[in-house]
């Protein structure tokens, strides 16, 4: 049975010529006998031979010149051969390209398995073999390496960075993060006890990107989109959900204003608690950019317990799912050049909120899941602090306090508080003006 079809053959080989880097991750599964035509068996045979000798892929043109040297121009097999060196690889063919060999060479690897010698060593107790041939699996991949060269490109620590920023939704936490806010591809989780608000102030988070002009992608895993998408309009509006069937004309004008002069795009997906993985929320970022010509800015996941790990095995147990979880979503926002925006559940040690702000010791289930993320705010309230300003008769108007403690700063400066006020009928939180 033929390894490749003649088409991704051909591809094969251009890929190989037109990106060196590429042919080196792949360069000792790349034989000739893989391939089935005769035309790609003799210009792989070349570039191996080559690349053996001189640690270099050969150019095309130095292809050309060596199939000249074994081959007549009148030779039958010269013209194929130098028809598919005339190619260009179409740039919307290489992904796939580049997908399917670094598979197919991780199954070569992981075929050595049914080497005799292997299952010899394997009979014979020796499990290290084992490991290192799924490790050895595990490092083919497609990873494109942009070092920094510090002398070399030394001017570019003098120059102004003009990096887009982003907001936590509360100015004075901005301030201490890169003096603007987050930056795309870093990733901000509230922490908290159950029902203190994690959803509500991710909500207003998203809100105050928006309202920067930036598209917003919501990945709700606990709330569908009729409850996320009324907590928006609640603090859009900053008006009581309750009330909205009464408002509905004045709300919808609201809307079409803030609309019009953002010009930014909110989407609310909604799946079912531990039912997905990153890849599902990649697939569906895929999916909005083709169905809806959206790309969205801003990631925000609520919440990341209720994820499941893309590795299986990383599920058994919420510590390691936990770390494995919060590792995905900021690979993910890096992948999507996103600022990713989460919430994640503290201990029960935390709940009653009135011994200190919440540390990043009273993370529930797993610290490690704190390591990949750059910013870490818990929102620390009392009872009495919930109870707030409430007006006889006017349920409407409970109106709570809540304590922002940035307890991880990667950043900038950690360990201050930032009090903010919500309304806990319209979901809309505002930071405290300072003293």
């Amino acid at each position: 049975m033929e390894e490749f079809s003649k088409f991704e053959e051909e591809n094969i080989i251009l890929l190989a010529l037109d990106s060196p880097e590429f042919f080196h991750k792949i360069a000792s599964f790349m034989k000739q006998e893989y391939f089935a035509s005769d035309e790609a068996q003799f210009i792989m045979n070349i570039i191996s031979d080559y690349f053996k000798k001189h640690d270099v892929v050969p150019t095309k043109e130095m292809v050309k010149n060596l199939v000249y040297k074994d081959l007549s121009v009148d030779d039958p097999v010269s013209k194929p051969i130098i028809d598919i060196l005339d190619r260009n690889i179409d740039p919307r063919d290489s992904p796939f390209i580049r997908d399917h060999i670094i598979s197919w060479a991780k199954r070569k690897q992981i075929s050595m398995l049914y080497d005799d010698e292997v299952m010899e060593k394997i009979k014979a107790g020796d499990f290290e073999t084992i490991e290192e041939i799924f490790n050895d699996a595990a490092k083919i991949n497609d990873v494109i390496i942009k070092p920094f060269n510090f002398f070399k490109d030394v001017d570019k620590l003098f120059e102004v960075n003009e990096r887009d920023s982003f907001t936590t939704g509360f100015p004075r936490v901005d301030k201490e993060i890169h003096d603007k806010g987050p930056w795309r591809r870093e990733v901000l989780s509230f922490i908290a006890p159950t029902g203190v608000g994690k959803s509500l102030i991710l909500a207003n988070t998203s809100i105050s990107n928006l309202l920067m002009g930036r598209n917003v992608l919501h990945i709700s895993l606990e709330n569908d989109e009729i409850v996320t998408g009324n907590r928006y309009l609640g603090a859009f509006t900053n008006s009581p959900i309750k009330t909205r069937f009464d408002k509905k004309e004045i709300l919808k004008e609201q809307l079409k204003k803030i609309k019009s002069s953002t010009n930014a795009e909110l989407y609310i997906v909604f799946f079912p608690t531990d039912t997905i993985t990153v890849d599902t929320i990649e697939q569906t970022i895929k999916d909005l950019k083709y169905q809806c010509n959206f790309i969205p800015d801003v990631l925000c996941l609520d919440y990341l317990e209720c994820l499941l790990s893309r590795v299986n095995s990383k599920n058994k147990d919420d510590y390691t799912r936990q770390k494995a979880v919060a590792t995905e979503f900021r690979t993910l926002t890096a992948k999507t050049n996103t600022f990713g925006a989460t919430a994640s559940q503290t201990n029960r040690s935390s709940v009653k909120g009135d011994d200190g702000p919440i540390n990043l010791d009273k993370m529930s289930e797993s610290y490690g899941k704190s390591m990949p993320t750059e910013y870490i705010i818990s929102l620390n309230q009392t009872q009495q602090e919930y109870a707030g300003n409430n007006q006889d008769g006017q349920a409407q108007s409970h109106i709570g306090h809540l304590r922002l403690f940035m307890a991880k700063n990667r950043n900038g400066r950690k360990g201050f508080t930032v009090n903010a006020s919500v309304n806990y009928a319209t979901m809309k939180a505002i930071e405290d003006t300072a003293a």
